[in-house]
């Protein structure tokens, strides 16, 4: 009993980084399968993996707040909150990213909105650059931070 109670660094990684990111992994999956193997620009959804993100960023700032109470150190407590800021604004930017992408999306695929293409073009892209940076971030931030989950 005493291992489930005990945190990890893995289980943090798995839990805060993998979870979320599961719906954009699993919805690739399932359009790469119907489109019979075939890759296509709309296999990996942009959207999908926007709103991901943004679950991810949120996750990992309430993990820093939640740390931060339990410092006594009153400038590393500090430092902690001010990452767990730059998380939330991350968050409160990829939501917006979420919704231009889900908007243009409709206007192009439904309003024949042609004009639209090019910057939804542009977004989808900035948000599969985003996507290693993100990541390599909340795993900097783990290590940096030493945050841990746990099971029980």
């Amino acid at each position: 009993m005493a291992f489930l109670k005990r945190p990890s660094p893995k289980l943090w990684l798995i839990a805060y980084i993998i979870l979320p990111l599961t719906p954009f992994i699993l919805g690739s999956i399932i359009r790469l399968i119907t489109a019979s193997g075939k890759v296509f620009w709309i296999t990996f959804n942009a959207s999908d993996l926007a709103i991901c993100l943004a679950l991810a960023s949120l996750i990992i700032n309430q993990s820093l707040l939640r740390s931060s109470r339990l410092l006594d150190d009153r400038d590393k407590e500090e430092e902690t909150e001010g990452e767990a800021l730059l998380y939330l604004v991350s968050t409160i930017i990829l939501v917006a990213f979420f919704a231009l992408i889900v908007a243009f999306r409709f206007c192009v695929d439904n309003l024949q909105i042609e004009n639209l293409n090019t910057p939804l073009h542009v977004f989808e892209v900035l948000i599969f650059i985003a996507m290693p940076i993100m990541i390599w971030l909340y795993v900097k931030t783990q290590r940096s931070f030493r945050l841990r989950a746990r099971i029980l």
